[in-house]
């Protein structure tokens, strides 16, 4: 979790930091667009690696590498002067920064199904947290420093935190918190396959999570970017009450999270459907608050809709990860959301550039609020065609883990009689 807050504390921050470094520079929002959209391509192309070693080898040494190089790159992003050696260098920081699907599979080792989407919402809610911090990070030392230094200074959090994660943070055994293997103390290693590979790529639930993914990281990346710029530009509020907005909003967001997970395990105990049926009705309500949201001309009117919004829009993503894991074996849970990533991940890594295009052309309010709604009840409708699936991918996993189990107990017993 900790790694989760402080890497998201230094990847958010450029989001308060927007109008510096487009000043500094002298670039257009097109420009600034290009700069969130660089680093976000470099992230999906390495994401697939990532999965394929975090399934490989041992994921708490991966997550110490992945947070030195987030401190490394981190730090060369601070020494360009001109434009494009700050556009190159800040593409690097994309290298690490979609490690995350190595992290949900340790963690789903730790956690029985039922209790994921608590997990994941805890976890995942260091991700508001992280961004919440970035903007208090941003508004105390990049405006009264420097961006520069803002980022000198989370650089070297990222060397800290790869050391005490590399000294302290243990690796469970793959599948260990399945429920088949309960009262086992120890199982097998399984391995990455080609075989499981493809098998977990045909779950239809996985392509239809896939496929809202796509779709869905789309508003989450423009909202990312260009909302701090929304508040100052459109609705012409002061950078400090913009950044007490912001950090309200992120606050409930982290709220959010938390309580979508809940639901997410309370619907999952009496409905197998349930976390996915969640997730489509949040999506469906998230497309419309935000078209509400930014259509109202009332100031207080709009600070209202967006907090109701701020509750609702993160409520799905915990479940999401949680179903991932419902449906795909243990050895398989980094590489197949990390492929499905490449896809996924390529909407949201144009999404800056595209509302920044959008906002020269019709402004940043219709930058915002057309793609968000669009996309939102596009993923609304991918979640209801994953809900007539998913049982039946879930009963595939469970046979798989009560065959592994068996074995796992003959094994056991023919280790006792020797």
């Amino acid at each position: 979790m900790l790694f989760t807050l402080f890497h998201n504390i230094d990847k958010n921050m450029i989001g308060y930091m927007t109008d510096l470094i487009m000043s500094d520079f002298k670039i257009s929002h097109t420009e600034m667009g290009l700069v969130f959209t660089g680093a976000l391509i470099i992230s999906v192309v390495f994401q697939p690696l990532w999965g394929y070693l975090f399934d490989k080898y041992a994921r708490n040494k991966l997550i110490a590498l992945a947070s030195l190089i987030w401190g490394f790159t981190t730090w060369l992003s601070i020494l360009p002067r001109d434009f494009l050696s700050f556009l190159a260098a800040r593409t690097s920081t994309g290298v690490d920064d979609l490690c995350y699907p190595g992290i949900n599979s340790m963690l789903s080792d730790y956690f029985k199904p039922q209790e994921r989407g608590k997990a994941y919402g805890i976890v995942s809610s260091a991700v508001f947290l992280g961004t919440l911090l970035g903007g208090i990070v941003a508004l105390i030392v990049g405006r009264a420093m420097g961006w520069r230094t803002a980022y000198y200074l989370t650089g070297a959090t990222g060397i800290v935190m790869a050391l005490l994660i590399y000294l302290f943070v243990k690796e469970p055994f793959r599948g260990i918190s399945e429920p088949e293997m309960e009262g086992l103390e120890t199982i097998s290693t399984y391995k990455l396959s080609l075989e499981k590979f493809r098998s977990g790529l045909k779950r239809k639930t996985v392509i239809f999570l896939w496929l809202q993914n796509f779709f869905g990281i789309f508003p989450w990346q423009i909202l990312t970017f260009w909302m701090f710029k929304y508040l100052l530009d459109i609705r012409m509020f002061s950078e400090s009450y913009a950044t007490i907005l912001m950090t309200t909003w992120i606050g409930i967001m982290f709220l959010g999270n938390i309580l979508g997970g809940v639901i997410g395990d309370l619907l999952f105990k009496y409905w197998k459907k349930g976390r996915v049926a969640f997730c489509c009705i949040i999506a469906f309500l998230s497309g419309i608050i935000i078209y509400i949201a930014i259509s109202a001309s009332d100031p207080l009117c709009f600070i209202i809709l967006a907090c109701i919004a701020s509750l609702l829009l993160p409520m799905a993503g915990p479940n999401v990860t949680a179903t991932f894991y419902d449906v795909l074996e243990p050895e398989v849970r980094s590489v197949v959301p990390s492929i499905g990533g490449i896809f996924s991940n390529m909407g949201g890594a144009f999404a800056p550039l595209v509302a920044g295009v959008l906002a020269d052309i019709y402004g940043l309010s219709f930058a915002i609020m057309v793609p968000s709604m669009v996309t939102w009840f596009i993923c609304s409708i991918f979640f209801l065609l994953a809900t007539l699936y998913v049982e039946k991918d879930m009963e595939a996993l469970r046979r798989v883990m009560r065959e592994r189990a068996m074995l796992e107990r003959q094994k056991s017993k023919h280790e006792d009689s020797h």
